[in-house]
């Protein structure tokens, strides 16, 4: 484990991120799954949604879409 997981770790946290299709809400998504969270994503656009979902799910996050 490296001193970053140390200082920021979200494991055991869930995040709520809107506009997660878009630019930010899609780095927002991945940052927090990288740093150990569960992620619910949501938008409007339902194609950037799966986009992003289907990312996150193959790093192996558990990712609800919404």
């Amino acid at each position: 484990m490296t001193i970053l997981d140390q200082l920021f770790s979200l494991r055991d946290h869930t995040v709520l991120v809107t506009g997660a299709a878009g630019l930010l809400g899609s780095k927002f998504c991945e940052t927090a799954a990288s740093a150990g969270a569960d992620v619910i994503a949501i938008d409007t656009n339902g194609k950037g949604l799966k986009e992003i979902s289907d990312k996150l799910k193959a790093q192996d996050c558990n990712c609800l879409a919404i």
